[in-house]
């Protein structure tokens, strides 16, 4: 697993991206509760709740991004977010 760019040239982002299975998760009304089986528990929250959500089996940056301009993330707050969940360890990356 890696942070989202550092095994891609120039920092581009990884090919897909999946949840990790070892994810346990609930959505509630604003928010989504995630938990490793191994680790803390997580409230994700606005861009990552919506993400979370929207990465419902194997999805590129781009794909989340066309889904979810419509509620008003950019392109930086997209790659940011997914990033962050998998420095998390909550996603992985495919290639």
């Amino acid at each position: 697993m890696t942070d989202g760019t550092a095994d891609h040239p120039s920092g581009a982002m990884p090919d897909e991206f999946v949840r990790c299975p070892q994810v346990l998760w609930r959505q509630g009304p604003d928010r989504v509760l995630a938990r490793r089986v191994s680790g803390e528990a997580l409230d994700l929250l606005g861009a990552a709740a919506l993400v979370w959500v929207a990465l419902d089996g194997r999805r590129t940056a781009a794909q989340l991004l066309d889904e979810l301009g419509e509620f008003g993330l950019d392109a930086a707050t997209v790659h940011s977010t997914l990033t962050l969940l998998v420095q998390r360890g909550l996603l992985e990356t495919v290639s």
